[in-house]
């Protein structure tokens, strides 16, 4: 189904058949904002970087897309995908807190860890502070709606946390390649559209098509789209599928702010 027909629609409120262990927590505004500067800073604890698409201006109320980086990556290289959108939106890159290698992490566990526990413990725990980021952002700079999350490997199991742990904070999430394990389950989702590459086994597939359909099951509002032949990487039909969608979203965006 073209992800354009379904954006826009309202998050279900609906329990997941296997059962809920974790629901949205309220958020607060933010009181205060720290001192800003176009371009990124420190917000919330976590360093970001942030440009305009679409012509627009970082001095214009814009709505936002935060794009989570992949393990071990630089935020910025990221924006090579992401500048070619036509919306006018702020896009927000945050880095990760931790460090894996030479490079950041949200967590230190690869998703396919003994330690499921732990691994689940450490995505609650992040995607809890990410929320309040992602909030405190939304406020501090301008945003007009609800933000748009996005994320690939590492960041796409982040953009699963994320709007399972506050779907009414954000608009849509579009996680690719990402996983999200049972213990963080949800009850609620906002418009997630999950794009994963079938023949993924960094971040397994099938894992990942079996929450898929349990929550679609459910009736949760979740779009699979699979790509077939594509493994662990963010090129080719992966990328296509995940800009088209963007290109979808962000276009609604910035119409519903005109």
């Amino acid at each position: 189904m073209n992800p354009a027909l379904l954006i826009g629609a309202g998050a279900a409120v609906i329990l997941l058949a296997s059962g809920s262990k974790k629901s949205s927590s309220k958020r607060r505004p933010a009181r205060s904002c720290p001192p800003l500067a176009p371009g990124g800073g420190t917000m919330a604890g976590f360093e970001y970087e942030e440009f305009a698409t679409g012509g627009a201006s970082l001095n214009e109320r814009l709505p936002i897309v935060v794009f989570f980086h992949s393990l071990a990556t630089r935020p910025s290289a990221f924006v090579k995908h992401l500048d070619d959108l036509s919306a006018k939106v702020r896009v927000i890159l945050p880095k990760g807190r931790e460090t894996y290698g030479s490079g950041p992490a949200w967590w230190t566990l690869r998703s396919r860890t003994q330690d499921q526990e732990s691994l689940a413990q450490m995505m609650d725990f992040e995607s809890d502070a990410m929320a309040n980021f992602i909030e405190e952002a939304n406020y501090c700079l301008g945003g007009v709606g609800k933000p748009l999350i996005s994320g690939f490997s590492q960041g796409g199991m982040m953009a699963y946390a994320v709007a399972a742990k506050a779907p009414g904070l954000v608009r849509a999430a579009v996680p690719v390649n990402g996983w999200l394990p049972v213990d963080l389950w949800p009850d609620m989702l906002p418009p997630t559209y999950a794009i994963h590459g079938e023949k993924d086994t960094t971040v397994d597939f099938e894992r990942t098509e079996d929450f898929i359909l349990r929550a679609s099951q459910a009736g949760l509002p979740i779009e699979w789209m699979p790509i077939p032949g594509k493994g662990h990487s963010f090129n080719g039909a992966t990328k296509d599928a995940w800009f088209e969608t963007m290109q979808a979203l962000t276009s609604n965006a910035s119409k519903a702010a005109a």
